[in-house]
């Protein structure tokens, strides 16, 4: 027992922490060098931004609609970021955890090879996390919610990404829900 303990305090876990949580830090520290941090891994520092106000309340359409393409709506107020691949962006965003004021590109199509890079980076996160996972715990179940764990921290990483300041480029606009 005292020898599992000091081994516990070299490696520098508590006896109260949740071995779940443990192992998803582990498992996260071990792939992060391999997982792009977004969106500024892929947004150049000259790219055109356009800040948009998307409450934690606005609802993002999952797929195309037929009619209001662009649109991002709340109870009483909606915005119109024009593409559907724009809102595709707000998507990933908000998946990554980011409310608020957010800079969306300008070009739908840099928004679209974003989100579409973000999906693809998503998949192959779980493989590797899996793998990865499964030199720490046994069973499907425990695996999952390592996964889940370490899923949590790539986002967090890549809010804090993606809420830093980076210097002001001149191509920036401001679109505020109306």
């Amino acid at each position: 027992m005292r020898a599992n303990r000091r081994q516990m305090s070299a490696t520098g876990v508590k006896r109260d922490q949740n071995p779940i949580e443990v192992a998803g830090r582990r498992v996260w520290e071990e792939i992060k060098h391999r997982v792009p941090l977004f969106p500024k891994a892929y947004l150049p520092a000259d790219e055109t931004l356009e800040v948009v106000n998307v409450p934690a309340s606005a609802v993002i359409p999952a797929t195309k609609p037929l009619f209001d393409v662009g649109m991002v709506r709340t109870k009483v107020r909606s915005v119109n970021l024009g593409h559907f691949e724009r809102v595709r962006y707000v998507a990933m965003l908000r998946t990554v955890g980011v409310v608020g004021n957010i800079e969306v590109p300008l070009s739908a199509t840099k928004a679209a090879a974003i989100a579409d890079h973000f999906e693809d980076e998503q998949a192959k996160f779980s493989s590797v996390a899996e793998e990865a996972a499964s030199r720490y715990v046994s069973g499907r179940d425990a695996i999952r919610a390592v996964v889940e764990k370490a899923r949590a921290h790539w986002h967090s990483d890549c809010r804090k990404s993606a809420l830093q300041k980076s210097p002001k480029p001149k191509g920036k606009t401001n679109l505020r829900l109306s």
